[in-house]
Formats: structure tokens, sequence, C-alpha cells
């Protein structure tokens, strides 16, 4: 055993030494080759990367400042590694003038980790500049310097990337073990905190982190609503059965009927109305799509031609390998505004009913609403229901056993799905297509007036 234990140890001593050189001469190799071709390094964009697109940001700000907005980013153009933290990053200058940031300058960020990262600079203004990775970086994208003026004499140090994984080893790092997630923003925040010190002031709270994700390959775009031709015959048939059960007359839960009511809170707004591509309005085109249930639960298939009031659909339910059709009617929408105890509400949204031959009989409404004093935006899912008939005695068992687990994880499904989708929306637009509106959400600052 001592002698199996021995080996262990010295192969593991090995292999962590070759790890370690194979590290150390790749980032040799790389910053020789850097600079070797000042300039013409290739670009490592998000289509070279891995993995899903993270939209992250740090900021801190500080009071009273001893320096202004244009000094503070002189200072950090002049001089990038100053304020790096060398027990975790250095950036050495390859191409260009010391003392200065132009753009095409270049950087080779020796990181105490595996990847070293060669950056780019692509832009410079007066408060503010961009680096983009190069060929060899662990992250594929982008990153954003910049400093603001904030109301209250608070000047904000803020720092904002848009980039995805290098590979499949950093995407394993970052995404799925935290490690390279975790020293990316000791990094980030210690960056900040250095370059407030110099500030002078003082310094309001901790740095502020926000990490949001999107699907890449995933365009997220609501497609076509359906596919009605390949259901039109049951769909047919649909609009002709009646309702299995009578409704009350004030749209409230009868009594002794199961009752749920949960909401999820997705991306806040600036107070006021909806924008126009903002969360309430991503919300809503994904719900009238009828795409926040799980697939894997509930789809939803309907004539996207036809009036979305009246409108008949047919839901598949998916249950322990088996399919069970289940029929619908929308009974009334609503667009409109009602008033709260935490003020006006701007709201959109449907209520159906179940039909005949349905497992259930009851009412679901789904509403998407933003309180526009504060500018929270939810999705809620307001559900009354009660068991019907079911004739096979098999299929009335399983519903009598699952039946309100499955209607709990639908609502919880879709409810996350919902608050996914937003999100996703909003990152891909931000970091994408350059959409200020997206970025001024997800940098959580109403105030800002957000460059592309």
């Amino acid at each position: 055993m001592r002698r199996i234990t021995t080996f262990l140890l010295t192969a593991s001593a090995v292999v962590a030494g070759g790890a370690f050189l194979w590290v150390h001469q790749r980032g040799r190799r790389l910053s020789r080759a850097l600079r070797r071709a000042p300039g013409s390094w290739p670009l490592q964009t998000t289509d070279d990367g891995y993995g899903p697109l993270f939209f992250r940001s740090y900021h801190l700000d500080v009071r009273n400042p001893r320096m202004s907005a244009l000094d503070v980013m002189q200072k950090v153009q002049a001089d990038i590694d100053a304020f790096s933290p060398h027990e975790i990053a250095r950036f050495e200058k390859t191409h260009g003038e010391e003392g200065a940031l132009n753009p095409g300058d270049e950087f080779y960020i020796h990181i105490r980790a595996p990847w070293d990262g060669p950056v780019r600079v692509a832009e410079v203004g007066p408060h503010r500049f961009r680096l983009v990775t190069l060929v060899g970086h662990m992250e594929a994208g982008a990153i954003r310097f910049r400093v603001l003026d904030r109301p209250g004499g608070i000047l904000r140090f803020e720092i904002v990337s848009c980039a995805r994984s290098s590979g499949v080893l950093t995407n394993v790092a970052y995404d799925l073990l935290g490690v390279a997630r975790e020293g990316q923003e000791r990094m980030w925040s210690r960056f900040c905190e250095k370059v407030c010190d110099d500030i002078g002031g003082e310094v309001v709270d901790n740095v502020q982190v926000h990490t949001f994700r999107a699907p890449y390959d995933e365009p997220l775009n609501l497609g076509d609503a359906n596919e009605p031709s390949a259901y039109q015959a049951v769909l047919g048939d649909i609009a002709e059965r009646a309702l299995n059960y009578d409704p009350p007359d004030d749209d409230s839960p009868p009594e002794g009927w199961h009752h749920d009511d949960d909401h999820v809170e997705l991306m806040a707004e600036p107070p006021g109305p909806p924008l126009e591509r903002g969360s309430w309005s991503h919300a809503r085109e994904f719900v009238k799509a009828y795409r926040f249930p799980d697939p894997g639960l509930i789809q939803g298939h309907y004539d996207p031609e036809a009036p979305l009031e009246g409108r008949s659909m047919l839901l598949r339910g998916r249950f322990l390998g088996l399919v069970f059709p289940l029929a619908v009617r929308i009974s009334r929408t609503f667009d409109e505004t009602r008033d709260t105890s935490e003020g006006p509400l701007r709201v959109w949204g449907y209520s159906y009913r179940t039909l005949e031959h349905h497992f259930e009989r009851g009412q679901i409404t789904f509403m998407v609403g933003k309180y526009m004093d504060s500018g929270r935006v939810i999705f809620r899912i307001h559900y009354y229901s009660q068991r019907a008939h079911i004739r096979n005695p098999l299929f009335r068992l399983g519903f009598w056993l699952f039946g309100r687990r499955l209607q709990a994880r639908f609502i919880h499904t879709a409810l996350n799905r919902t608050g996914d989708y937003v999100e996703g929306r909003l990152v891909r637009e931000a970091c994408l297509e350059g959409d200020g509106v997206a970025a001024r959400l997800l940098l959580r600052d109403p105030l800002l007036e957000v460059e592309a």
C-alpha cells in the first residue's frame, strides 16, 4: 500500500510539474509570437468561442472624489498595469507607445492560471476604452472600461465585458466548476478598488458585480409560432367543444377547488410605461407565442392566424413517455392599466379554460405586468382547477398520484423559462446587437445613457 501511495504521489507531482512547464512554455511562445506580429495577430471574436455568452459588469462608486472623471481615465490609460492586481495578472504592453493608449495597441496579460490573455485596444475615448481578445486568450469577446459622473457628487468606475469561453476546457473551468469565474471576479473587483483608491474620497459600497448569460447557438427568436396544418383537423374538432365546467360569474376560484398563484420577478425597467424593447415587451411576446411551458411537459398547438381571444388550443401533455391531448380555449384577453397598492400596474395577458375530455376543469391566467412607479416587471400565473372525470382508470389513478405535482412543476418551469428568456434576450441584444436599452437594463442603472 505504501508503494502504491508513493507511486501515486510521484505520478501526481510529475503531471503537475509537466502541466506547469507546458503552461509556462505556452505563455512564452504566445508572447514571442505576438511581438513578432504586432498589429496583425488574429482576433478571437465571440463566434470563435465556446458555450454560453456572458454579460458581466463591475462598478464602484466614490463620493466627493479628488479627481475628475477625465483625469481618472487619463491616468488608467497611461498605465493599465499599475491598477492590475499583480497577485492575479500583469499587463505587458507588446505593441504601442508607452505612457499612452491608442487604438491598435496590444497587451499580453500574464494571468496566474493555465491561460494568459493577449488583447488589442479597439477604441479609446476621454472617459472610456475597449479591449478585444486575440487568439490565445481564455475568452472570446470584448471588455470596456469607463468612468462616469453620477448625481450627488459621485464618480463611478465601471468595467463591462461580453464574452464566451475560448474552448471546452475554459468553459468547464468557468461555467461548470466556477474556478475561473471566481478568479476573474476577484481580478476585476480588485482593479476597480485600486482605481478608486487612487481617486480618493469616500467609497460608497463594495464592488457591485452582476453576471448574466444567454445561449449563443440558439438565437432565442420565437420563429414560426406554430405549424397549424399538422393539427388542423384536431383544432377544428376542438373549436366545436364546450367547456367542461360552469365558470363562476366573478372569475374567482370556486370554493374547494385547487388554487395556485405565483410570479417571477423579471429584469426591472426604469419607472414609467414599458419600454419598446425591454423586459415587459419581450416577456409579452414569449407568453403570447406560448413558448413558456417546458416542452417536456406541455406543447401547445394552435392556428396563429386566429384571433387570440376565442382561440382554441391543443395542448399535448407528456408524462412517462405517454402523450395526452388536452383541449383549452382562450376565454379572455386584457391589455390595460390597473390601480394597485404599489401604484399603476400595466398588464397584458390572457386566460384559457378547459374543454370537454380534458383531465382537469378550471382556468389559468397568464399576466405580464409592470409597476410603473417602481419599474418592477413580473410574470404571474393564476390557476384554479379540479380533477375532471377521467374514464380510463389507469389514467385516473396516475392523475390522482401525480396531477398536483405536475401542476406545480408546470408553474415553476414556466416562470423560470420566462425569466431565462428575458435575460438571454437582453444579453444577446446588448452584446451582439449593440442595443443600448438592453445594456442599460442589465447594468441596472436607469440614469445611464449607454453607448453601443
